[in-house]
């Protein structure tokens, strides 16, 4: 078998399929990074879910396993086949960490393994779901809190994971492609004030706070409510869809706002309304414990109660006070200027220079 001073600049990234999440896109741009500087970069993915939503460079090598069969199954083939051919190993989701830390004892701990934490997932609605019941609940949140005691390298893309999980961690921000995300050169024709979201459905994501903030406002001629998605989603009459396939349209989405509304309960950092500020789009978001790695006083309106009727009253308050606007979008496009992608990248790569050198 393959040990690490075979291929001393490889990386193998078990995941549970490609998708379009932002934990994707900075996998994915960290991959294209490292293959640019001489890495060798293996994706295993289910075969079900094997095409790549963002951009991967061609010599990026994609190897599948079977993802039929539910989770369990996913599991066993992860572990069959994260025998670490390569010097280091990248679990991304606790899901992805136990795989990796079982084919690392049964291969003989020759290769380096490393858990890149992007969120507390202890808090995700798709475990801890209200249906389920709380012995249920607290078995999975136990099982999720040993992953991050696994002999592992750990990563975490903000401090917040970092204070939640109380473990040795090297942090690592997320950032953004400001090639990608940048705001309009001509002003924005305006006749009415437009409010914009994500339609997200998970709990967690908080959009169903969005609906009830901006209830009111649907049939008031002074606003646009429009929301974003990449697939079909039920909306109240009068809200417009915009349907997202690209960084261009999310970026042109973007834009479009007067005001971008983030109502998550959790993120691990919470990459939109970085975005939005880039694209020169005043932000209104609720404390979801990630977003405070940038988000402040003087670049947002940051509400710590998930409270519609607050993120209601922050819309208004940007609707009659244009200076407040014009100052939060100058303070954000600052702020995104700060989180630039390619100080991210550069810190990854080094990350994992230094770890085959150990």
């Amino acid at each position: 078998m393959p040990c690490m001073e075979t291929h001393q600049k490889s990386i193998t990234i078990p995941i549970m399929g490609f998708n379009g999440s932002g934990g994707l896109r900075v996998l994915s741009q960290i991959a294209n990074h490292l293959v640019e500087h001489g890495w060798q970069v293996i994706f295993l993915t289910p075969n079900t879910e094997a095409t790549p939503y963002f951009p991967l460079d061609d010599r990026i090598l994609i190897k599948t396993y079977a993802g039929q069969g539910g989770m369990s199954n996913k599991l066993w083939h992860l572990v069959r086949y994260s025998y670490p051919s390569t010097g280091i190993t990248l679990a991304n989701y606790f899901a992805t960490a136990y795989p990796v830390w079982m084919a690392w004892l049964l291969q003989g701990r020759q290769s380096t393994i490393v858990y890149l934490l992007q969120h507390d997932e202890r808090l995700s609605q798709a475990w801890l779901s209200a249906n389920r019941s709380t012995f249920i609940q607290f078995i999975k949140a136990g099982f999720i809190h040993s992953t991050y005691w696994l002999p592992f390298e750990r990563l975490a893309v903000s401090s917040w994971i970092q204070e939640r999980i109380q473990r040795p961690v090297q942090v690592i921000p997320n950032s953004i492609d400001q090639k990608v995300f940048y705001p309009l050169n001509i002003p924005k024709p305006k006749t009415s004030f437009t409010i914009g979201a994500i339609g997200r459905l998970q709990h967690n994501k908080g959009f169903h706070l969005f609906l009830e903030a901006i209830d009111s406002l649907i049939e008031d001629e002074r606003f646009d409510c429009i929301v974003a998605s990449d697939k079909p989603i039920d909306l109240p009459d009068g809200i417009k869809h915009h349907n997202i396939q690209s960084d261009d349209d999310m970026r042109a989405f973007y834009q479009t706002c007067d005001v971008f509304i983030f109502p998550s309960y959790w993120e691990g950092f919470g990459l939109p309304p970085l975005e939005a500020m880039a694209c020169g789009t005043p932000v209104i978001l609720t404390d979801s414990g990630g977003v405070r790695e940038y988000a402040t006083p003087s670049n947002s309106l940051l509400i710590t109660n998930h409270d519609p009727k607050l993120i209601y009253d922050a819309i208004m308050k940007l609707y009659a006070h244009e200076t407040h606007r014009i100052d939060l979008i100058e303070q954000g496009l600052k702020t995104a200027k700060a989180y630039s992608i390619q100080i991210m990248l550069d810190r990854y790569l080094n990350y994992f220079e230094q770890l085959r050198l150990k």
